[in-house]
């Protein structure tokens, strides 16, 4: 039953606070992981190199807050209304290991809270597209937001679990299965509501890597020679293409995904770590440093914003904002978690069917990649860290070792 905190967290907005979106969640989830661990038994041992490495992480936050002096609201509930302060973070490290215990028992459960998500994502993404909305927000965008109160957001989310009715409908028999391919029509067409291009690109991305795990034994049984000369002769294709439309593509990426504009932020976080390389700013602190780093090209792009508080890459926020430990240790989890992802799709599992194998590892990949172009969120974050938690568990069933 745990697995339903998933649309639980969806739902979780709170119009009586100030920031409705964030610190609600970061409580919540809070509280989830912490009433969980005191009535449940967690097999820490298999989990021992994960343990270590998270534990680590958020041990060196703690110091960088004592040589910071940062603001204890920041530190505990996290800055610029983000919510990835210590707490959600230690929060979302526990869900893992939540994960973990569970996905054997209710792998069904999951997947059916995943696609419950989706269709009140749905539900709400309809009345939100025809200007019907529940809540009013602070800030004014063009395209639709769900819960998460930004299009970005919105478009990334359904761009992850926006793969669960694909994989529904090629593992179901029955006619009903027209059911989850109309389903993935309606996310693709909520994603174009969202104004906004990224959801598309995970997607795209999450379908790929799918099809490619459930083809995975073929491709082991090919020649390497064989693989090779089909890998080179794409390869050769698509810089071809890219080098024929190089204007086109490039103004496209430009516009869609503000290129330009995301390089300059992983700028700033680069110089941000540069000047501060043992302990960093302090957890979620990226925005009260940033604006000696920003450059002027940077703030007439972006209208007057001198402050960004993300760098738009968790991996070099964490740099920055942990200084590198910390973001060698967010490295070293990532790595760890993308090798297995893809060692449990080669192995025969107990108790987890195939297909549910491959769906797990292309969500963690898919939410990997939104880890690298936007800045995360916490209800897109929960879903990524159930799917490294899932991974561990398959892992540690293994019939035979990999």
């Amino acid at each position: 039953m745990v697995f339903y905190i998933i649309p639980v967290f969806f739902l979780a907005m709170n119009p009586m606070l100030y920031d409705s979106a964030t610190i609600f969640r970061g409580l919540l989830l809070t509280l989830f992981s912490s009433i969980y661990f005191l009535f449940n038994k967690i097999k820490f041992r298999k989990n021992l190199f994960v343990i270590v490495i998270l534990g680590s992480l958020i041990g060196w936050y703690i110091l960088g807050f004592f040589s910071n002096s940062q603001n204890y609201a920041d530190f505990f509930l996290g800055g610029y209304s983000r919510g990835f302060g210590l707490l959600a973070l230690i929060a979302l490290f526990l869900v893992i290991l939540i994960a973990e215990n569970n996905v054997s028992t209710q792998d069904k459960i999951l997947f059916n809270s995943l696609y419950i998500t989706l269709v009140l994502a749905i539900i709400y993404g309809f009345f939100q597209s025809i200007n019907i909305d529940f809540f009013q927000y602070v800030m004014n965008f063009n395209g639709i937001r769900l819960t998460l109160a930004n299009p970005n957001f919105a478009s990334a989310f359904l761009g992850i679990i926006g793969i669960v009715p694909i994989a529904f409908y090629f593992n179901n028999k029955s006619n009903k299965k027209y059911l989850h391919l109309l389903t993935f029509f309606v996310t693709v067409y909520l994603i174009f509501q969202t104004a906004s291009s990224q959801g598309l690109v995970i997607l795209l991305f999450s379908i790929i890597l799918f099809f490619s795990f459930k083809i995975f034994p073929l491709i082991k049984k090919i020649r390497r020679s064989i693989l090779l000369l089909s890998s080179t002769t794409l390869s050769a294709i698509v810089c071809l293409v890219f080098f024929s439309y190089s204007k086109i593509i490039t103004k496209y990426l430009e516009e869609s995904f503000q290129v330009s504009a995301r390089l300059e932020h992983w700028l700033v976080a680069l110089k941000v770590f540069e000047s501060y390389p043992l302990f960093g700013v302090g957890i979620d602190n990226l925005g009260k440093y940033s604006g000696e780093f920003v450059s002027s090209e940077f703030v007439k792009r972006t209208q007057g914003y001198t402050y960004p508080d993300k760098s738009h890459n968790t991996l070099l926020d964490h740099y920055a904002n942990g200084g590198f430990i910390a973001g060698t240790l967010w490295l070293i989890f990532i790595i760890y978690i993308s090798i297995w992802a893809i060692k449990i799709q080669a192995s025969s599992t107990s108790g987890i069917e195939k297909w549910k194998v491959h769906l797990i590892s292309s969500i963690w990949y898919a939410y990997l990649l939104q880890t690298f172009i936007n800045t995360d969120h916490l209800m897109i974050a929960l879903i990524g860290f159930i799917a490294a938690g899932c991974i561990l568990g398959v892992k540690n069933r293994l019939k035979a070792p990999v």
